[in-house]
C-alpha cells in the first residue's frame, strides 16, 4: 500500500508542478492591468467610431499634405473684399480707356484731315511750279531768240 500512497504521492507532485507551471508569477500580477486601467480602455462604441483600414487607406499621404497650403499662405491670399476692389479698379481703368481711345482716335482723324489738307496744298503748289517752269522756259526761249 505504500507503493500505491507514494505513487498516488509522486502524480499528485507531478500535477502540482504542471500547474505551478501553468499559473502566474507575482511579477507577472504586477504588470496586470488594474480595475482603473481596464475602465479607461476604449468601448465598443468607441471602436466603433474609430477610422477603418479603408478610411485610412483613402487619406492623405504625407506628400499630398506637403502641397497644400500652409496657414500662412492663406492668410496671404487676396480675400473677396480685395477681389472686389480689384475688379473696381479694373473697371475704372477700361473706362479711362475707353475715353483715351476715344480722344486718340479723334486725334487721329484730326491729324488726318490735316494731312489731306496738307496734301492738297501741296499739290496745289506744285501744279504752280510746273506752271511757272513752262513759263520761264517759254520766257527764256523768246529771250534767247
Amino acid at each position: 500500500m505504500d507503493d500505491k500512497i507514494l505513487g498516488f504521492l509522486e502524480k499528485m507532485y507531478i500535477e502540482i508542478e504542471n500547474i505551478k507551471s501553468i499559473m502566474a508569477t507575482k511579477e507577472d500580477l504586477s504588470n496586470m492591468a488594474t480595475k482603473e486601467d481596464l475602465s479607461n480602455m476604449a468601448t465598443k462604441e468607441d471602436l466603433s467610431n474609430m477610422a477603418t483600414k479603408e478610411d485610412l487607406s483613402n487619406m492623405a499621404t504625407k506628400e499630398d499634405l506637403s502641397n497644400m497650403a500652409t496657414k500662412e499662405d492663406l492668410s496671404n491670399m487676396a480675400t473677396k473684399e480685395d477681389l472686389f476692389k480689384i475688379e473696381q479698379k479694373l473697371v475704372l481703368m477700361e473706362d479711362k480707356m475707353e475715353q483715351n481711345h476715344k480722344a486718340l482716335y479723334d486725334g487721329y482723324r484730326l491729324t488726318y484731315e490735316k494731312l489731306e489738307i496738307l496734301n492738297k496744298k501741296v499739290n496745289e503748289i506744285e501744279r504752280n511750279v510746273e506752271k511757272h517752269d513752262i513759263a520761264i522756259r517759254a520766257i527764256r526761249r523768246e529771250v534767247s531768240n
